[in-house]
């Protein structure tokens, strides 16, 4: 099918897009052409729950018109927030550690989307990063002196542990305007789930179908002076809580407030087949679903915060005789609220460390 771009791409800025002279370009182009002018857009509001941006229904007519199916491409899904192609792992030779190597993988940035401040930051750290700790730190050493401005910001960042590592963060945090976190609390009690929608200043977010809310609701979390979170989950696809074998456990939801800097990642391998869509929840939220061998995401951007929630170690859930595909995800992502774990939150910050003591709640009833 021929397809012309100049009619196709009509009302779009495209002046630092190269199109080919023919007015007729193949498939390929017009994603490649699309996906520049997608990375242009200084704000993204690609995930944003319950809307959707224009350029992204015209870059989905475009593929559609071609009979191609984007998201089974990972043309619009993980693309947007692959920061990089390339992690670290433990290196062995002749059966002796050699340190950390880089290794092929899709990395995913936990904060932000191609074309915004976060997104682009997150990438120049993570490359960084690696380069750094892959060359064994340059010679660096350990337990030194990392400053004002880093010892403030290390409780809040584990990749924070050398002078040079605080220097590039806040090179790279202050290039692109983001802030930078000074305050963290852990909590590993399970009596915690209001308490952290108070801290980070959300609504409830999570409903009982499927979980015990009488433990909570999460596991242990950690809250930022920013209101940025993490969290644990578990859940019971089947609606019955109590059963070991039949529940989910291992579930990580993330919570990133915009315009603050992050280094949060997850990873699959290079190869990894993965199954990517977009499905509206039951409480109308517009979220991104990936589905692979080893784990699987929801992906959601609201007016307020990122958020990634990371189901893990799935081939131990299948061991277990339970079936993870589309469906389950789908039931689970209607059991979360991602339009206020996305919101603009009024954080209710008391202390950070272990100066910080939150009272444990009133038993219920």
């Amino acid at each position: 099918m021929e397809v012309r771009i100049t009619e196709l791409l009509n009302g779009l800025e495209l002046d630092a897009l190269p199109l080919e002279d023919s007015p007729v370009v193949s498939a390929t182009k017009i994603k490649e052409l699309t996906t520049m002018k997608l990375q242009q857009t200084e704000k993204k509001t690609r995930r944003r729950a319950g809307k959707r941006i224009l350029a992204l229904a015209l870059a989905a007519a475009m593929i559609l018109a071609l009979g191609i199916t984007a998201y089974a491409g990972g043309w619009f899904g993980l693309n947007e927030a692959t920061i990089g192609g390339q992690t670290l792992a433990d290196s062995f030779s002749d059966g002796e550690y050699r340190g950390k190597a880089v290794v092929p993988a899709k990395v995913i940035s936990l904060a932000g989307y191609a074309g915004t401040a976060e997104f682009q930051a997150s990438r120049e750290w993570r490359e960084f990063y690696n380069d750094y700790v892959s060359h064994k730190y340059y010679g660096d050493t350990f337990g030194q002196d990392l400053g004002e401005w880093g010892s403030a910001r290390h409780v809040a960042y584990d990749e924070l542990y050398t002078p040079a590592l605080c220097e590039k963060f806040k090179e790279i945090s202050e290039k692109y305007g983001l802030l930078t976190r000074t305050g963290k609390y852990s909590a590993p009690s399970l009596n915690n789930y209001r308490d952290l929608c108070e801290i980070a200043g959300i609504s409830p977010f999570l409903d009982s179908d499927g979980r015990s809310l009488s433990w909570g609701g999460v596991g242990d979390y950690s809250v930022y002076d920013d209101g940025s979170f993490a969290c644990g989950d578990c859940w019971w696809p089947e609606g019955k809580p109590g059963e070991t074998d039949a529940m989910i456990y291992d579930i990580r939801i993330y919570r990133n407030v915009k315009g603050s800097m992050d280094t949060g990642f997850v990873e699959f391998g290079a190869d990894e087949v993965l199954d990517e869509w977009e499905y509206t929840t039951a409480k109308g939220d517009t979220v991104d679903l990936v589905l692979g061998e080893s784990k699987a995401l929801i992906l959601c951007e609201g007016e307020g915060a990122y958020v990634t929630v990371i189901w893990g170690q799935l081939q131990i859930v299948r061991e277990k005789g339970l079936e993870i595909d589309r469906g389950t995800l789908e039931r689970y992502a209607d059991t979360v609220d991602f339009g206020s774990l996305s919101s603009v939150g009024t954080v209710d910050w008391r202390g950070s460390g272990d100066a910080y003591s939150i009272p444990t709640p009133e038993p219920e009833g």
